[in-house]
């Protein structure tokens, strides 16, 4: 059971009959020291230092065979026979674990924690030789310096128990320095019991026992969590509640210090179960500011619980395990007395879906006939049962269930499958344990069910070992779906759970699948609804323009235009438009337009089409004389410079001018997409464009819709943000809002997760935000993203801009004394294109640059200087 629990006792103290409010677990968080290691203890200097002492003989012998070519069996076993721990040294080195250990062949290397015989010193050094040792040992090297860096590594597995002797310090520090402040200044008598007068159910639970007066009434006990996993955040939902209730059968409110970056970076819920679950909550150094001192104080003078409760939970415990459900006249107490432990269990329970009936006179599950099917499936396990039982849980129609290749499977169509989870699920089950060939089949049936389906679920009996498990995580990343295994316990859980079902779906999902294939950040292609953000102004600007204008989406590379388009698109299907989606990326003259709209839009384009067929195309797409028709036109740069160089019956551009004429007269409007040359051309009043369509700039999303452009798909994987301020300020350091940018951000992240154990993928933090953003690689994507289609002029320009020169004139300037002279309208098209592709942003005195990182991103190319010269070299 979860630990979202309340006392059973009306007065078991102020805070757990309180709701723990956002403030108080940010303070908590805030307050958290990440670690506890000492610099001067960290490493453990003078103990690696004593050992090279003690292996000095050894390490000199090493040595000296260090001469040698090739390091003989003969030459080692001398050395065996001349130092005692030659065979030690020599173990650590080759990173040999403790013990005896045996080969295949029938030979065996004894255990290092003792001399080794003398009669077998030949075939040890025989079988050290055989196992690589002659590679370590060889000329040029430091024996010395690899016994040192062994040693170094053998220490690491040590620091954590001095940290927990650390922990242990600390808090009996923090604890009497509280005690005595108790007894000196507040007129209260509190004490630390020995452990021999504790009661024998708190011993080994707590590390004190504190009295007051004569009563035994408040105990207390550390945590630190260095990391972040499934198993760490259970321990502070479920088992320091669970303990805090334990305690309480004996009169014992439970303080609880609770630090390290595990604890920061833990879910608000889980805080919130952890903070409302026990006593007191606190870190160590708002123990050490006066906390300790005040929660000692408060529960020093709250009344101990009462023992009765516990017989009656366990009444309640057992009817709702055993038959669903329990009323009143079920248990021993009084009608009140009793529906006030109904109500209390519930309350203690909160994360289970029960609920009582309005008379609060019965308690049982919310979904009774649902937990009845799972547990049954807990005895029996029967396939088709247990689709039935999923299908019901997540809220699915009854389930057509199928048969291929051996798979019992059914295809639930999810309402809301969040941004993890397909839109089409295949589940299947199987009486069999989860093994390489089940996962494999059904892969395939997903597969050929949905291809864009990446994850697929199987019901099993019992989950795989933790071998099989490790083997099938490694399995997923050649199978085209990650396939997620729900034993029938987890079934169970979800049935009497109230978190609903696909979140715990997901989780399940993050731990045991393929990240890469899941992970809902675009790269390469459409922004689907769920992942846009930050386009409501410019969409509704479009929309409104439509009615009567046509419209120019003006914009660099990967900015967002197509997903604008087709997001408009359907906006305006809504409100009753005609809409008409043509992607020119292809198209590059009027023959490649007509075929293009024939495989589109299933329209009969003249042959020998010519601009002036324009007329009929559209006439052709309208359904109706009173239809509203929107075309959108995507990445119409190739045909507009097409249009620009060619004729038709001596008129120019004239497919651009046909599609002016027709929105003139309101036949239909048009939406163009592109970047440089319909820029040009919209900026050109010779042009066609020139004052024919709304120019729509499309540049970075704001600060707001960037946050949840990265955050929000990872939350909705069930993935923690730990320190939420400072993981938004690096995202929008190194984007500025740029969304392929933070897709990309994004989508690494989630391979980095890929790479960590199913334990430790439920958290990520700034750092490894940076850890992502501060290379080569993403900066190289940054400046080609921001850049793109930029010419030398225009990536010279920015870095003028970058370094100070923000007037055309200073521009100018800069260019003749580099005896590269552009005039001035060369200058000014520059400065507005790379304003369009949001690099720069101007105002009443010039320019300014709007990227905060992009000096950063030109340093791993070498100087700015440096990459100056090299576009003034190519512009000369």
């Amino acid at each position: 059971m979860s630990g979202r629990y309340r006392s059973l006792h009306p007065n078991f103290n102020a805070n757990l009959n309180s709701v723990i409010n956002s403030q108080q677990i940010e303070e908590l968080r805030k307050s958290i020291t990440p670690d506890l290691f000492d610099i001067g203890t960290y490493i453990g200097w003078p103990e690696i230092e004593r050992n090279l002492s003690r292996y000095q003989g050894a390490i000199s012998f090493l040595q000296s065979l260090t001469s040698e070519t090739v390091l003989t069996k003969e030459a080692l076993e001398k050395g065996l026979r001349e130092h005692s721990n030659l065979y030690q040294v020599a173990v650590a080195l080759l990173a040999l674990p403790q013990g005896e250990i045996g080969f295949g062949d029938g030979r065996e290397l004894p255990d290092s924690t003792r001399p080794p015989p003398a009669s077998r010193y030949s075939d040890i050094a025989s079988l050290l030789i055989d196992l690589g040792f002659g590679r370590i040992v060889k000329p040029g090297v430091s024996v010395q310096d690899l016994v040192k860096i062994t040693l170094l590594s053998q220490d690491a597995g040590h620091r954590r128990y001095r940290v927990g002797s650390t922990i242990k310090e600390r808090l009996q520090s923090v604890l009497k320095q509280a005690i005595a402040e108790a007894n000196q200044n507040h007129n209260i008598v509190i004490e630390i019991q020995p452990e021999a007068q504790w009661a024998p159910g708190v011993r080994g639970k707590v590390e004190a026992v504190l009295a007051v007066g004569s009563r035994q009434s408040i105990a207390v006990t550390s945590l630190f969590q260095t990391a972040l996993g499934g198993r760490q955040q259970t321990q502070l939902s479920n088992e320091y509640p669970a303990l805090q209730r334990d305690l309480a059968e004996y009169g014992l409110n439970l303080i609880l210090v609770a630090d390290g970056r595990g604890v920061r970076g833990a879910r608000d819920s889980v805080l919130q179960s952890l903070m409302s679950g026990v006593a007191s909550c606190m870190t160590f150094q708002q123990a050490a500011s006066g906390k300790l001192l005040q929660e000692m104080l408060r529960l020093a003078a709250a009344p101990p619980p009462t023992r009765k409760r516990r017989a009656l939970k366990e009444l309640i415990h057992a009817a709702i395990t055993s038959k669903g459900s329990i009323s009143t006249t079920e248990l021993p107490d009084e009608p009140d007395q009793a529906r006030i432990a109904l109500a209390a269990y519930a309350n203690e329970n909160k994360e289970l879906d029960l609920a009582l009936n309005p008379t609060g006179v019965v308690l049982g599950w919310r979904r009774k006939e649902l937990v009845t099917m799972a547990s049954g499936l807990n005895k029996a396990f029967q396939s088709e049962k247990a689709i039935e039982c999923f299908f019901m849980a997540t809220g699915g129609s009854l389930p057509v269930i199928a048969q291929h290749n051996g798979i019992t499977y059914a295809v639930e169509s999810l309402k809301d499958g969040g941004d993890i989870l397909p839109k089409r699920l295949v589940v299947a089950a199987s009486s069999l344990v989860a093994n390489s060939d089940l996962f494999k089949r059904i892969s395939g049936v997903a597969l050929s069910t949905d291809p864009e389906s990446k994850i697929a679920v199987l019901l099993c009996p019992t989950p795989p070992d933790v071998s099989t498990a490790s083997g099938l995580r490694l399995l997923q990343r050649s199978l085209t779906s990650s396939v997620i295994v729900l034993d029938a316990s987890l079934l169970l859980t979800i049935a009497q759970s109230k978190e609903p079902p696909l979140a715990i779906l997901a989780r399940q999902a993050l731990e045991q699948s393929d990240l890469v294939k899941a992970s809902p950040f675009v790269v390469s292609s459409v922004t689907p609804t769920r992942m846009f953000y930050g386009r409501e102004k410019e969409e509704a600007d479009m929309v409104s323009t439509l009615a009567s204008n046509s419209i120019a989406l003006l914009g660099g590379r990967k900015i967002g235009k197509t997903s604008l388009m087709r997001h408009a698109a359907a906006r305006l299907r809504e409100a009753g438009f005609e809409t008409y989606f043509g992607d020119c990326q292809t198209v590059r003259d009027w023959t490649d337009f007509a075929a293009m709209a024939q495989r589109a839009w299933q329209v009969k384009p003249t042959n020998q089409f010519r601009p002036a067929n324009v007329f009929d195309l559209v006439k052709q797409l309208k359904k109706a004389t009173s239809s509203k028709v929107v075309i959108f036109l995507d990445e119409i740069d190739q045909l507009l410079d097409w249009d620009k160089q060619h004729t038709s019956e001596e008129v120019p551009e004239a497919f651009f001018r046909a599609c002016r004429t027709v929105s003139q007269e309101g036949e239909a409007q048009f939406v163009f997409s592109g970047e440089r040359m319909i820029s040009s051309r919209v900026w050109d009043p010779q042009s066609p464009h020139w004052n024919f369509c709304a120019p729509v700039m499309l540049r970075q999303i704001d600060r707001a819709s960037a946050q949840q452009l990265l955050m929000k798909p990872l939350q909705a994987m069930q993935i923690t943000i730990a320190d939420k301020d400072q993981f938004a300020s690096v995202a929008w350091n190194r984007t500025n809002g740029h969304p392929q940018l933070l897709q990309t951000l994004g989508d690494r992240l989630v391979g980095l997760l890929n790479e960590r154990s199913p334990a430790s993928r439920a958290s990520v933090t700034s750092g490894d935000l940076l850890e992502i953003a501060d290379t080569y690689s993403y900066a190289e994507h940054y400046l080609e993203t921001y850049w793109g289609q930029s010419t030398s002029l225009e990536r010279l320009l920015t870095m003028l801009i970058a370094t100070g020169r923000t007037t055309l004139e200073s521009c100018r300037e800069y260019l003749q004394s580099k005896e590269i002279p552009r005039p001035d309208s060369d200058i000014m098209a520059g400065l507005r294109m790379i304003e369009l592709y949001g690099i720069t942003d101007s105002n009443a005195s010039g320019y300014k640059l709007r990227l905060e990182w992009f000096l950063d991103a030109v340093k791993f190319y070498g100087s700015v200087e440096k990459l100056i010269e090299q576009y003034i070299i190519k512009l000369k």
